[in-house]
């Protein structure tokens, strides 16, 4: 069984003993590998299973209460398999990771399915369709002609794949769901795309706008058995992104990610009939929010869609949110890391206790980053003579790059080095699943923000009020 991992994806129901208690369906995966280890996970929504793989290589995976649909199942990193699962079912998957097109096998429930995925996937790249360089770089009608066709032979897989296996009708209609949105959110994406690889300005891409604008707003706004399509949910968020635009310019509203997320709920009342719709969307943008900026900056947003919403994976999910930010809530003592700066030499946040401490974690190779710089230099410039240190840490891979943009840029103060990039003690302590990312430490070393706001935002208005009652 050499590099073989044998999955079993299988259901069964739990009986109570009370009788009017109804039968709980559950979702269980188990299986044993001899060449991965690690965890791996079952996903869906804001709900996820995940289990480690043991020392023999068995796991054994239960997801509970799950829906009928799509979802992610993953394997240490090294594999990603899109299920198409029913509560109750009982899935097995052979699959080898050094020969992934040819070892991957299903048989059970499902089994027809979660093969046909296999094959249109494929069939997809076959085509070009995955092929984004190539086709938006073409001009519109070539474009259209050749995704006509190719969408045409899709269309006839699912119609012959249906009339000769058993397939879920369920299914066969999320998958003419799925061609029909993914086609329209590739014309969606058609006139930016171009711009950019033709190397265009975008008024100079020529497309069918006013057809585009009808086929968005035709698509029905209530199918949510439609949510686990990703084509689908992205063309609701296309819809939500504009409203919230809208609403943004009708209230003169910065465009700052708490105002954009903050709208979300309002956009997703105004756009839904449908609670669950309502719910998952609210759900996106709250938790996004509160993902990037934490509690400090969306507790009040949070407590709005905790009283709106009715869907109890989104209420669960965002209480796990709030308690992964616990350990660095305002108050919170932090660890004394160490660093090392410019010279090479080892320093300590302790080095800096006795004034406020504004971190700036970032890498070269991140443009949002680079584009702050400038409102940095000149906040250390008017902020010099007060008690406030401005410290920046690289997470960049390796200290090369870093050393040579801070000697071309002639970056001066406080220039250290986080040792492991993105596995560092303080990307891992703080959270960092992105950058650039600012915090906010007192003059004891205590957390005051775990994610402050950023030199080209309203950073002052917080310094001018500390400094005041310092």
């Amino acid at each position: 069984m050499k590099h073989i991992i044998y999955f079993i994806a299988s259901a069964f129901v739990l009986f109570a003993c009370d009788a009017q208690e109804e039968e709980a369906k559950v979702i269980k995966i188990s299986g044993q590998t001899e060449s991965l280890e690690g965890e791996v996970i079952l996903e869906r929504f804001a709900q996820l299973d995940k289990t480690e793989i043991l020392e023999d290589g068995e796991f054994n995976l239960t997801a509970k209460n799950p829906e009928d649909g799509f979802y992610t199942f993953t394997a240490v990193g090294k594999m990603e398999l899109q299920l198409y699962l029913l509560a109750g079912d009982s899935l097995h998957i052979i699959y080898d990771p050094e020969n992934e097109d040819n070892s991957l096998q299903f048989s059970g429930d499902r089994a027809a399915e979660n093969t046909f995925l296999r094959t249109r996937i494929k069939m997809m790249n076959e085509l070009g369709i995955n092929d984004l360089p190539s086709l938006m770089k073409m001009e519109y009608a070539d474009y259209a002609a050749q995704l006509d066709s190719a969408f045409d032979e899709m269309n006839n897989l699912i119609s012959k794949a249906s009339s000769e296996e058993q397939l879920d009708e369920a299914f066969v209609e999320k998958e003419k769901a799925f061609l029909k949105y993914k086609r329209l959110s590739m014309d969606v994406m058609y006139p930016n795309y171009h711009a950019y690889f033709a190397q265009k300005s975008p008024d100079e891409v020529e497309y069918p706008k006013d057809e585009l604008e009808k086929r968005k707003e035709s698509v029905p706004t209530d199918r949510v058995s439609y949510l686990d399509i990703a084509e689908y949910e992205e063309l609701m968020l296309n819809r939500l992104e504009s409203l919230i635009m809208s609403i943004m310019e009708r209230d003169s509203l910065e465009m700052t990610a708490n105002n954009m997320y903050g709208k979300m709920i309002t956009a997703a009342d105004s756009l839904f009939d449908n609670q669950r719709m309502k719910d998952h969307f609210s759900y996106y943008g709250v938790n996004a929010l509160l993902e990037y900026r934490g509690p400090v900056h969306s507790d009040e947003l949070v407590r709005e869609f905790l009283e709106r919403n009715q869907t109890a994976i989104y209420k669960k999910s965002i209480e796990q949110s709030k308690e992964k930010w616990e350990p660095i809530s305002p108050r919170k003592d932090v660890p004394d890391m160490t660093f090392t700066n410019i010279d090479g030499k080892e320093v300590k946040l302790s080095d800096l206790r006795g004034q406020l401490v504004y971190i700036d974690i970032w890498a070269t190779w991140c443009g949002p980053c680079i584009a702050e710089h400038p409102y940095w230099d000149q906040l250390k410039e008017d902020y010099a003579d007060q008690p406030i240190h401005f410290l920046t840490v690289s997470i960049d891979n390796t200290r090369d790059p870093w050393e040579k943009m801070v000697a071309d840029k002639n970056m001066e103060g406080l220039q250290w080095f986080a040792e492991g990039a993105w596995k560092s003690e303080l990307a891992t302590h703080f959270k960092v699943n992105g950058i650039p990312r600012f915090l906010l430490l007192d003059e004891e070393g205590k957390i005051i923000d775990p994610s402050a706001e950023r030199p080209s935002g309203k950073i002052r208005d917080f310094f001018d009020e500390q400094l005041k009652s310092a």
